[in-house]
């Protein structure tokens, strides 16, 4: 299937095809939910255990016909249900246009499949193509002319779209066989490889009247989806609207359609909803070849953009019934109405009429209002007239009260100085009021702000820290508000919390299901509750001791009436009850499993063990291991034959499950056994024990530990493995759940703030996921690596310049010493590396205008081209004296320009490596920069150096000013009209490129600035200084909007994304990404904050309002 504009009227029809069994409503299923399409799978498929392929050809048109965002986002969603859920039968293949890979990872659960699953098909070698051309031949009996395909393999080799449009060639080419020979003399016919598709084109344009030239031209303007920052393509169009086109002459039209379908140029369809004919390009090459088309579009694009507005617009008026209320008024039908007054593009009957009809209401509009206008007036005479005689009758009595009001003024004027009196002090106590709540309001935002803070440093709970943060800054601006809101972003927010209904109190254990759906918690050794993980819907509760789930999904349950029941979630009821007799004490029963069988594990405190069936109910064996064993708890090794329990004398014992017989014990110094854990490689254990103490054991050494530490204050609740067994997590009574690096010991990432002690923590089998429960009977379930992490880049020096984005935003570039890295900027995980090898280090990054090429600068005295497809240097330039600090590359592609160290200033041609302009300055060049117009190149000077503007025809100096700043950094703003300079100590400079002059400073910094950027708009600079800030400016007022702190004194290297929604901020140490906006930063606080402020918290923090902190709160 390919998706065209409506994917799921599409992917109906394709299932409808093959299903094996009928079903009358799939359209119902797949419009659901995003589990349609696995539920669709299961009612066409056979139950023969068969699988479903779905091919999603040119799925790029989910991204350029589909416009309804909701339909998009759905069927992504259908599709990555379908290959996600574990007991799928779908497979799902997508063919994708390489200029559109960026449009999927927009999506971030698709993306990632996408980013993971991608296999990147290649042009085909010459060898190939041989292969392809003459095999086909070969199959129909067919040879080709001695040379032929050595020049067809020539023509299309390297040529780009060459598979479609040798496609093209090779079919013309048969149907002007000699016989069963292809002849050069009927390929060179047909102009080529390349040619051929563009010539027929062509030749049926010019055998048209000028009537069906004219027809041509309209057809394919309307055959064509503009490229937003991509390539145009192809759209498909139903055949009515082309005859809309030509509404007097339709059977031209027609002509014209059947004529260039006729030679395989356009695809006749159905549209799969409405079984309406549909006309389409045939080949996308046609876009690219095709000059009088590529000219066409080129004249017409803005004109087609308005086009298509407009026809929206009509399209949305005539699903309303045409009511009054869609069509166009004001400005915007003024607008639409003169460009098409003599528009190049033709009007379908259905725009052409919308268009009237608003034209008419506008005019009935202008009619009434005249009209109004006329009765209004007529009415104001009428009242003149009457005022007049009344006016007259006025001025007899006027006389008789002169005298009276002449003693009247006087008390008047005494009354009114009293009443102006009171006016003003009224109005003063106003002012003062507004003053006072203004600062009230201002003090308010910055206590909750330092409060806020304050539990940052104290490893407070990230909800309230973020609820905190929110109120703040919705208080009032305060830099302390701003500054909460950064740090509150960097704290890790759990995805769900779930509260217990069972009223039994805390959670004691927590389990997960294999999918994992559900996650069940034992409160407090006597209830079970299970919840949805992604609903939070309690599915099941019930008076239980211990749990663990099979491998099917079912759950067993272990009951102090010594019976394990085991349960069906769905139906919410028990399948199985076991009795067991005489094996289990009043407390401290263990239930487990052994992985990936039906076989229960059940200790109880009288020191049985009994393996028991979970489908059948039959016990498959059962030993002593130590009459009243006091066993504290129970793990299984990951392959099943071995058991480990712990006790209270100390003891970890690991046991072999088959023989029933010890095999070694791990002795804990005297202390309390607590809990155990297997390493996912089975070789390594955990133990803790009622001191707080940790120790890593290897299985087969229990003589002495690998590494005995100390995590919590008092006894270990819970530990569990990573799944790559890396990392220990550990809970305690200390509200905290500890990541430990198990050959170190070494915390290896922030822990997790509960708001009281932890009672367990275990990992979802992806590592993912990590589910934790606290005293307060919550069961919370975060992510390992949220859905919108900042990144942190770990730098261990201060890089000037060493970030760059790529113009379209989908990557960062970034130089750690010897390290450029490029980021997937959708997903922040490395997609590419350069790693030098020789004893030097890199410093100046930047991409090339087009985006194909990253340039970057060696201590090697070198420049390096870095082509960012091929993943490999493409050019190297030499001249420099010494490191490079900067480089830039202008804005045709056509310079490249670096400064080093020593002050030598370089610019070479990128295509040839040939150096065409070079000097030495008298101090270090700390940044170059290309004019967007590429008239100039501006380069600053390190440690009291100059600035200097060089013109790129002559190469002259131009302009220089002296600098006061160690480092003097500069930049253009987008539009070339200005450049602002950061080497004024601690002052930013705005200079009007024309004329040379400055337009003014930007005073906030209160030491040296280091780096300076402008946004894409042109409206805003980044500034970062010595003084451990970036600051925000407004362009137009030279006011400070925000600053942005740094975990070092220095921000060295300050960055917009081209999209201007995120600033990059470099320090000594790490780079963070950050909003550009406060709206941004509190809107992605308060979709991951799970809770609201309780009553307490806010008495506590003296918040006056119980007004919601966030109207959403919770991740959607």
């Amino acid at each position: 299937m390919v998706p065209g504009a409506r994917p799921l009227d599409e992917m109906e029809v394709a299932l409808t095809r093959i299903a094996a069994t009928y079903s009358d409503n799939l359209r119902e299923h797949l419009e659901r939910d995003e589990n349609g399409l696995l539920r669709v799978a299961g009612l066409i498929l056979p139950n023969d255990g068969s699988e479903l392929v779905i091919v999603v050809d040119q799925f790029e048109e989910v991204f350029t016909l589909v416009e309804d965002e909701s339909r998009r986002t759905h069927f992504l969603d259908l599709l990555h249900a379908a290959v996600t859920d574990p007991r799928s039968r779908v497979r799902v293949v997508i063919t994708l246009r390489a200029d559109f890979y960026d449009r999927p990872l927009n999506y971030a659960h698709f993306g990632e499949l996408v980013r993971v699953h991608m296999e990147t098909v290649l042009p085909l070698s010459a060898e190939e193509l041989e292969s392809a051309i003459v095999q086909p031949a070969a199959q129909v009996g067919v040879s080709f002319e001695p040379g032929l395909v050595a020049t067809i393999i020539s023509d299309s080799h390297y040529q780009p779209g060459a598979l479609p449009l040798l496609q093209y060639a090779l079919t013309e080419l048969f149907e002007q066989r000699a016989g069963r020979k292809l002849t050069q003399a009927a390929y060179q016919a047909l102009g080529g490889a390349v040619g051929a598709l563009a010539k027929r084109a062509d030749e049926l344009f010019l055998e048209q009247s000028p009537e069906g030239r004219e027809a041509v031209r309209q057809m394919f303007l309307r055959l064509v989806t503009l490229g937003e920052e991509a390539e145009d393509t192809r759209r498909r169009v139903s055949r009515g609207e082309l005859l809309a086109v030509a509404a007097n002459d339709g059977d031209l039209m027609d002509e014209v359609i059947d004529t260039y379908a006729a030679y395989r140029l356009l695809t006749l369809d159905h549209d799969p909803a409405t079984r309406s004919p549909t006309v389409e390009m045939a080949h996308e090459a046609i876009l690219h070849e095709w000059e009088r088309l590529r000219g066409w579009l080129d004249t017409s694009r803005l004109d087609i953009r308005q086009q298509r507005l407009l026809a929206a617009a009509a399209s949305d008026w005539h699903k309303a019934n045409q009511d009054s209320s869609y069509l166009l008024r004001g400005a915007r039908l003024d607008q639409f109405a003169a460009w098409a007054a003599d528009a190049p593009i033709a009007l379908t009957t259905r725009e052409r009429s919308f268009l009237d009809a608003s034209l008419d209401q506008q005019s009935h509009e202008a009619e009434s209002e005249r009209e109004r206008q006329q009765k209004e007036l007529a009415l104001a005479r009428r009242a003149a007239e009457s005022q007049r005689r009344a006016a007259n009758r006025l001025r007899i009595m006027v006389a008789g009260l002169v005298v009276f009001l002449l003693g009247a003024m006087s008390l008047a004027l005494f009354a009114l100085g009293q009443r102006n009196d009171a006016e003003a002090a009224r109005n003063n106590e106003r002012t003062a009021r507004a003053q006072a709540e203004d600062s009230l309001r201002r003090t308010t935002a910055q206590r909750l702000g330092l409060e806020s803070l304050s539990l940052v440093q104290t490893d407070g709970e990230s909800n309230l820290i973020g609820l905190l943060a929110v109120q703040s800054i919705t208080t009032n601006y305060t830099p302390q508000g701003d500054a909460a809101i950064q740090a509150a972003m960097l704290q890790q927010y759990p995805r769900h919390v779930f509260t217990s209904s069972y009223g039994a109190g805390a959670p004691f254990s927590l389990v997960l299901s294999p999918d994992e759906m559900f996650v069940a918690a034992i409160l407090d050794g006597v209830a079970l509750e299970v919840w949805n993980v992604e609903t939070g819907e309690s599915v099941l509760s019930s008076e239980e001791f211990d749990a663990i789930f099979l491998p099917d999904g079912h759950l067993a349950t272990l009951r102090l009436d010594g019976t394990v029941h085991v349960w069906d979630l769905q139906t919410r009821e028990a399948t199985l009850v076991i009795t067991l007799n005489d094996i289990l004490g009043p407390r401290d029963n263990h239930l487990n499993i052994l992985p990936d069988t039906n076989t229960l594990v059940i200790a109880g405190t009288t020191g049985w063990v009994v393996l028991v069936n979970a489908k059948t109910g039959d016990e498959i064996a059962r030993f002593m291991t130590y009459p009243d064993a006091h066993w504290r708890d129970m793990t299984v090794s990951p392959d099943g034959t071995k058991l480990l329990l712990i006790g209270t004398n100390s003891y970890a014992r690991l046991w072999d499950i088959e023989t029933q017989q010890e095999i070694r014990n791990y002795y804990n110094n005297g202390e309390i056994g607590w809990k155990v854990a297997f390493a996912p490689d089975g070789q390594t254990i955990a133990t803790a024990t009622g001191a707080g103490l940790i120790r890593i054991w290897e299985l087969d050494s229990p003589d002495a530990p690998l590494l005995t530490f100390n995590p919590h204050s008092t006894y270990v609740q819970g530990m569990a493995f990573s799944p790559d067994g890396t990392v220990l997590a550990s809970s305690g009574a200390d509200t905290r759940v500890h990541f430990w690096d198990v050959i170190t010991g070494a915390e290896v990432r922030p822990p997790l703030v509960h708001s009281t002690a932890t009672r367990w923590v275990l990992f979802s089998p992806d590592g993912q996921r990590v589910f934790s429960c606290s005293e307060d009977g919550l069961v919370w379930v975060w992510e390992v690596n949220p859905h919108f992490a900042f990144p942190e880049f770990n730098s261990p020096i201060a890089h000037q310049h060493a970030d760059a984005f790529s113009p379209d935003g989908t990557l960062l570039a970034k130089i750690n010493m010897k390290r450029l890295s490029f980021y997937d900027v959708a997903t922040w995980t490395e997609v590419a590396y350069y790693e030098t090898t020789q004893d030097n280090f890199l410093n100046g990054v930047t991409f090339s205008p087009d985006g194909r090429y990253v340039a970057f600068g060696t201590s090697s005295k070198t420049v390096h081209l870095w082509d960012v497809q091929a993943e490999t240097i493409v050019q190297t330039y030499s001249g420099l004296d010494d490191f490079s600090l900067d480089v830039a590359v202008s804005s045709d592609n056509r310079y490249i320009a670096a400064g080093d160290f020593s002050g030598r200033l370089v610019v070479w041609n990128v295509e040839s490596g040939v150096a065409v302009f070079s000097t030495t300055l008298d101090k270090q060049v700390y940044s170059v920069n290309f004019s967007p117009d590429g008239r100039f190149l501006l380069s600053t000077g390190w440690v009291e150096g100059k600035a200097r503007l060089w013109n790129t025809t002559t190469w002259q100096e131009v302009w220089n000013l002296p600098m006061v700043s160690h480092e003097a950094d500069a930049a253009f703003s987008p539009d070339g009209r200005f450049f602002v300079l950061g080497g004024g100590g601690i002052m930013l400079s705005l200079w009007e490129v024309d004329t040379l002059t400055k337009v003014r400073d930007f005073a906030g910094h209160y030491k040296d600035i280091m780096s300076v950027d402008f946004s894409r708009n042109g409206k805003y600079i980044l500034s970062g200084g010595q003084d451990g800030t970036a600051r925000l400016w407004d362009v137009e007022t030279g006011v400070e909007l925000r600053q942005f702190g740094v975990s070092t004194e220095v921000a060295a290297h300050v960055l917009f994304a081209p999209d201007g929604k995120y600033v990059l901020v470099t320090d000594n140490s790490l780079s963070c990404l950050w909003f550009t906006s406060i709206q941004d930063s509190i809107d992605y606080l308060c979709a991951h904050i799970t809770r609201d402020l309780t009553e307490q918290e806010r008495d506590l923090y003296e918040i006056k309002t119980d007004a919601p902190t966030c109207m959403r709160v919770g991740a959607p």
